[in-house]
C-alpha cells in the first residue's frame, strides 16, 4: 500500500492541476533538474488502526502538499486546485481506498534565496489498504 503515490496518481491526472504544473509532482525534494511550478508529497505522520486481533488495514496519512512556483499568485493557484480537488475526495487508488480527505492547515512562505514561493497544504487521509 502507497497512499502517496495514489495521491500523487490523482493529482496528475487531474486537468486543472495539470494545466498549472505539467506532471511535476515529485516525493520529498524538487528534483535539480526539476522546474517550477510544481507540487511536492511529504508524508507526515502514518497512524495505523487496531483491533483485539492486531493491525487493521486502514488508518490515517497526515501529508504535506507543496504547491511551489517563481510567483506568489502562481503559487496560489496551484494550492486552490489542490483544495478543490482533494477536500473531501473519496475514491480509489491503485493501492488503497480513500475513505476521505480533509484539509487541516495552509500555510506561505517565501524563499528568497531561490526565488520561490511555497503554499504548504496540510492534509488528513483516512484510508484502507487493498491488500
Amino acid at each position: 500500500m502507497d497512499v502517496v503515490k495514489d495521491i500523487a496518481e490523482l493529482l496528475r491526472a487531474d486537468p486543472s492541476i495539470t494545466a498549472l504544473i505539467g506532471s511535476r509532482v515529485f516525493p520529498l525534494i524538487v528534483p535539480e533538474d526539476g522546474s517550477l511550478p510544481c507540487i511536492v508529497l511529504s508524508r507526515l505522520a502514518l497512524r495505523s488502526e487496531y483491533t483485539l486481533d492486531g493491525p487493521a488495514a486502514s488508518g490515517k496519512l497526515v501529508m504535506q502538499v507543496d504547491c511551489i512556483a517563481q510567483e506568489y499568485a502562481e503559487a496560489k493557484q496551484i494550492e486552490h486546485a489542490v483544495r478543490t480537488k482533494l477536500d473531501g475526495f473519496t475514491g480509489q487508488g491503485t493501492t488503497s481506498y480513500i475513505m476521505g480527505i480533509f484539509i487541516d492547515d495552509v500555510q506561505d512562505e517565501a524563499y528568497p534565496e531561490t526565488e520561490s514561493f511555497v503554499v504548504t497544504v496540510t492534509v488528513e487521509i483516512f484510508f484502507r489498504s487493498k491488500e
